[in-house]
């Protein structure tokens, strides 16, 4: 799912910033394979990832923290809660940290098509030019 923070303001930026947030909890067996599907996106413009830990107990942290500074076109945000307060805290708490126009959501046990975003913002942008008005919740 895509939601478009400025929904209404008319604009179509060319190469939106993406924010894609990741809660998480003990997910050390398959966040490093989530991440690095954020990491190799197609999409030249830029994403910001925002992995939220919920308190995990085994090793995640320790692994998502081992992506940060990895590129330099892909603005890294790690924030470990100080209690568990479950998957929809975590996600609301990372709408409120990125920065994109546009926000996408990713569990933490899955992986994304290199050409997911690419093709999500020509929609987006395509739909926009029709004349349609902006997006407030695109799934693709």
């Amino acid at each position: 799912m895509t939601v478009s923070k400025n929904a209404g303001s008319g604009d179509v930026m060319e190469k939106p910033v993406v924010s894609v947030v990741i809660p998480s909890y003990n997910s050390e067996k398959y966040i490093a394979q989530t991440i690095t599907s954020v990491l190799e996106q197609s999409y030249e413009g830029i994403i910001e990832t925002v992995v939220v830990d919920d308190c995990s107990k085994d090793n995640t942290m320790d692994i998502v923290r081992s992506f940060e500074g990895r590129r330099d076109d892909r603005p890294f945000v790690c924030v470990c809660k100080g209690s568990n307060t479950g998957v929809a805290s975590s996600r609301n708490e990372g709408v409120q940290i990125c920065s994109g126009e546009y926000v996408c959501f990713l569990d933490s046990d899955d992986v994304w098509d290199s050409s997911k975003v690419e093709k999500q913002i020509a929609l987006i942008k395509e739909k926009a030019l029709a004349g349609c008005e902006p997006c407030i919740v695109c799934t693709a």
